[in-house]
């Protein structure tokens, strides 16, 4: 994250949301408040979503091979990977 307090905010709202799932004291530590509902803590979160982003936003414009090996970091998204064209008829759509 950019911006410290911003990491802040998200955090306090990750606890408040555990606190009342779990109904301990405020003075629980957010980690362990995170171990005790099996949550992912919101920051870890926003660092995986960020870096996925950032990974499809540069491979958008590579072209791969079916049937090679690739790295998890030069994975396309889905819809931009495949092109799935229906056949009717003698005429094939794209859909």
């Amino acid at each position: 994250m950019k911006y410290e307090h911003n990491r802040q905010k998200y955090i306090r709202v990750q606890c408040l949301i555990n606190i009342r799932m779990v109904k301990v004291y405020y003075t629980t530590s957010s980690e362990v408040l995170c171990i005790l509902t099996g949550m992912t803590p919101i920051i870890i979160k926003l660092a995986e979503v960020v870096q996925r982003n950032n990974i499809m936003e540069k491979t958008v414009s590579r072209s791969f091979e079916l049937d090679s090996d690739v790295e998890l970091k030069h994975w396309l998204h889905p819809t931009e990977a495949v092109t799935i064209k229906e056949a009717t008829g003698n005429k094939e759509a794209s859909v």
